[in-house]
């Protein structure tokens, strides 16, 4: 009996037994697992690339909004901008319509000068407040280019002898007035914040001074007619703008 249980012991079988134990089984995990963590990390990185991927496609994608975005702001307002800067052209066109009366001779283009003038002192103040274009400077612009444009045709006419000295000092009597009231606004100390806009009444007359003007070139009998009611308006516009200094000096 011992020397059967040596021989078996000694036989392949037991060997085989003893080399086909749980020993190996180790190195396979150890490679499973080195596969695995292979597998998860580039699954990882693959994820990561994607993300990556799709945060760089929304911030392109981002990024052409905000240039559409813009685009789209510039191409709207652009429009407005233009706009908002004709009431002021319209004002300085009379500068240029004064000028071109002195150079004119014909009495036909110097009524189109006046009524073209008349046209752009309704338009500029009726189109600023249409696109809310209202300003400091184009109100201190619109009465400006008014003077200037009438004083230059009274000027013209009474050198031409179209009208008497007293028909002159009627027309600028309200302009004379106004400048006096500026000059004296500019000098005392609480009245130069006040600020000098066109009125109602101060229009009215500018009206009434264009309509006598083209009546010396069109329609002379009218004249002493037009030169009345202008004299009755100057007097209640330099009233108004003295009402409206001393409003304005009380609550600035």
């Amino acid at each position: 009996r011992p020397a059967a249980l040596a021989a078996a012991m000694s036989s392949p079988l037991s060997s085989d037994a003893s080399r086909s134990g749980p020993d190996p089984m180790p190195a396979r995990s150890a490679v499973t697992c080195v596969i695995e963590s292979a597998c998860a990390w580039s699954l990882e990185f693959t994820g990561a690339k994607v993300e990556s991927g799709r945060n760089r496609s929304n911030a392109d994608a981002a990024a052409r909004r905000a240039g559409d975005a813009c685009q789209l702001s510039f191409t709207t307002m652009t429009p407005r901008r233009t706009i908002g800067k004709l009431p002021n052209l319209l004002s300085a066109s009379r500068l240029v319509l004064a000028a071109g009366f002195v150079a004119v001779g014909a009495a036909e283009a110097r009524i189109g000068l006046i009524g073209a003038a008349a046209v752009t002192d309704m338009l500029d103040g009726w189109l600023a407040r249409r696109v809310k274009a209202t300003s400091r400077w184009g109100a201190l612009l619109d009465p400006i280019a008014d003077r200037v444009f009438v004083l230059t045709v009274v000027g013209t006419f009474l050198f031409t002898g179209a009208l008497s000295t007293t028909a002159y000092f009627i027309l600028i009597s309200r302009d004379l007035a106004t400048a006096v009231g500026f000059l004296v606004a500019k000098t005392i100390a609480w009245l130069r914040p006040v600020q000098f806009k066109a009125r109602r009444l101060g229009k009215i007359v500018t009206v009434l001074q264009l309509l006598t003007l083209l009546s010396v070139l069109a329609w002379p009998e009218a004249v002493p007619v037009l030169l009345a009611a202008v004299a009755a308006a100057s007097v209640l516009s330099i009233v108004d703008y003295t009402l409206a200094l001393w409003r304005a000096r009380v609550t600035t």
